[in-house]
């Protein structure tokens, strides 16, 4: 691991609380998390979306790297953009605090959505507790 960086797991994803899905005959979990910023009253979304690549053979062998995460960019309106391959948490948090311009929270992240701390709607999860 160059400089001390940690790899991607789903373990990882699941604790900061990434969605996932799985679609039929899709080899690996597709997860996403939706960066919210509340502008002007109104939320605006930008998604970071990732998936391992390869797959497992039917012999049980890896195909492919098992460390490398392809990336997608989403924004508002769904539209998608394949920005390449990652491989460290590190580069997740790193776009995550350039998307919404504030430090990396898990905290704030609620069903695979990331919100401003004090936004209305983690008020509202505090609240209802």
């Amino acid at each position: 691991m160059p400089n001390g960086q940690t790899p991607i797991t789903d373990d990882w994803l699941l604790s900061c609380d990434f969605s996932w899905r799985q679609d039929k005959r899709q080899p690996n979990k597709h997860w996403s998390l939706k960066c919210n910023a509340e502008r002007r009253g109104m939320i605006e979304q930008t998604g970071i979306e990732v998936q391992r690549c390869g797959w497992e053979n039917h012999k049980g062998d890896y195909i492919g790297d098992p460390g490398e995460w392809m990336l997608w960019i989403t924004d508002t309106f769904d539209r998608t953009a394949f920005v390449g391959t990652i491989r460290w948490q590190e580069q997740i948090t790193g776009l995550a605090e350039v998307i919404t311009a504030r430090p990396w929270n898990p905290d704030t992240h609620l069903y695979g959505q990331a919100w401003p701390a004090g936004s209305r709607v983690l008020l509202e999860k505090i609240s209802a507790q």
